[in-house]
């Protein structure tokens, strides 16, 4: 196979071509360089080392005509190395990197999460939102907002919920369980103060919402009924007491039902978006009153299968399973025993 270099080309003044854009590029003579681009556009540009360093200086110098020339004419570069041009853009050169990114992100379809990880994890902002404006997925995945979190970085946090990012990934909910330990010391209690704000944040329109159902249910099966969104999401009265941080009315309603008991499914089920009432609760940071005796005391194998789903996020000791087991059994007892007024009759001897 004749190779095409050959047929434009000898060698050698390809050489001496590709050798006087690269003393081009290292004297930033941008205008210089360009003009010899313009003046043989016949001439390939393969990713030899001389081209290889044009295209880094002028990617690093904002030069985004130029390196949409490169890869025009045949220059390209292995995932790898796009991939960490793009992090060394937007970490180093942020105020002069979007055009160069974007070409990157669309043309030579580079991969940004690493990048997009990187900046979350140390807080630059400005490298998230360049990355955004180029046309990256500045989520990452989950990966973005978890990094965000466990390096406690908030204005991060903040942007990336913006974005979309979800909020309870069960990675992300163990922040405040199994993994709270793995949070730097000093920035743990605003990390996770960020975190709920953005919980709570995001669950403002189920409250709304809950309040506009009628508030408080009065028994289980009221907790039950399906409440309807604008947009047709369905969810339970539960699961909208829950989003709505309204415990409190879930307990009494429970507690006031002789009829019927709560079940694990009542938590565990998702609503119509997909989320459950038990990852909410543990976003949250309330796992502890969900191990409420009061409420599971006549169901204590449901319990049971809350207490196995606490493994989603590393959250076991978030209740003490023998505390709350030995309640339950207390208030079994309690309701077993006779009421204080009652007296046996007395006997009458025989005679």
């Amino acid at each position: 196979m004749t190779d095409p270099v050959q047929n434009v080309k000898p060698a050698d003044a390809l050489w001496q071509y590709w050798f006087a854009l690269k003393s081009d590029a290292r004297t930033a003579k941008w205008e210089t360089l360009r003009h010899r681009l313009g003046q043989e556009p016949e001439h390939p540009l393969p990713p030899h080392p001389f081209v290889t360093e044009v295209f880094h200086s002028a990617a690093n110098a904002g030069q985004t005509d130029i390196v949409e020339t490169l890869f025009e004419r045949g220059f390209k570069l292995d995932s790898e190395t796009l991939a960490e041009t793009v992090k060394r853009l937007a970490l180093h050169y942020t105020a002069v990197a979007e055009g160069v990114l974007r070409v990157l992100v669309k043309d030579a379809a580079a991969q940004t999460d690493d990048a997009a990880i990187t900046a979350a994890a140390k807080g630059r902002l400005d490298a998230l939102v360049v990355l955004a404006a180029a046309g990256a997925d500045v989520r990452a995945g989950n990966s973005g907002f978890f990094v965000a979190l466990y390096s406690g970085q908030p204005a991060a946090m903040h942007y990336l919920y913006e974005k979309g990012a979800g909020l309870y990934h069960p990675a992300v909910i163990a922040a405040q369980y199994g993994r709270r330990g793995e949070l730097p010391a000093e920035k743990a209690a605003i990390a996770l103060g960020v975190y709920r704000d953005l919980v709570a944040q995001d669950n403002e329109a189920a409250g709304t919402l809950y309040k506009d159902a009628g508030g408080a249910p009065a028994n289980i099966a009221a907790l039950r009924e399906k409440v309807a969104d604008e947009n047709g999401h369905l969810f339970t009265r539960l699961q909208l007491a829950v989003r709505a941080g309204q415990w409190d009315d879930i307990r009494r309603a429970a507690q006031g039902d002789t009829a019927q008991t709560l079940g694990a499914d009542d938590f565990l089920t998702p609503d119509s978006k997909g989320l459950r009432a038990f990852d909410v609760l543990a976003a949250q940071g309330n796992m502890a009153a969900l191990f409420d005796a009061a409420v599971w005391y006549r169901a204590p194998q449901e319990a049971a299968k809350l207490h196995s789903a606490l493994a989603d996020f590393r959250a076991e000791a978030a209740a003490d399973l023998a505390a709350f087991t030995a309640d339950m059994h207390r208030r079994e007892l309690d309701d077993l025993a006779p009421p204080e007024s009652f007296q046996l009759a007395r006997r009458t001897p025989k005679r």
